[in-house]
């Protein structure tokens, strides 16, 4: 595979774990709970929240993910997103290479 495709298949990759992401998290906001080792200090946990907001258009929902531990909570969403975008770059990164591989070789 060429620098090229490589750097073609990683853009295919991380758009489509973007869009994964952006699936996942709306529909099931615990997933999250994967990234605790990653973002959470040793000896806290991670609480994840989802708020319904009545002031706000109907069904609309507000997410809260903090690490909870013996010095306080502490707010850790963007850490959270951004490792669990990481773990689903991989795989999404793996069908890229493989998909851009076979398109390539087809068109010669």
């Amino acid at each position: 595979m060429t620098t090229d495709l490589f750097w073609i298949a990683l853009a295919v990759g991380a758009f489509c774990a973007a869009m994964v992401l952006a699936l996942v998290i709306p529909l099931r906001p615990d997933v999250l709970r994967i990234t605790q080792r990653i973002v959470c200090p040793p000896g806290s946990s991670l609480l994840i929240r989802v708020v319904k907001l009545s002031y706000h258009r109907p069904g609309e929902r507000g997410l809260t993910v903090v690490c909870r531990g013996p010095d306080g909570d502490r707010s850790v969403i963007g850490r959270a997103v951004f490792w669990l975008w990481v773990l689903l770059l991989v795989p999404s990164l793996a069908l890229a290479m493989l998909a851009v591989t076979l398109i390539s070789r087809s068109a010669g």
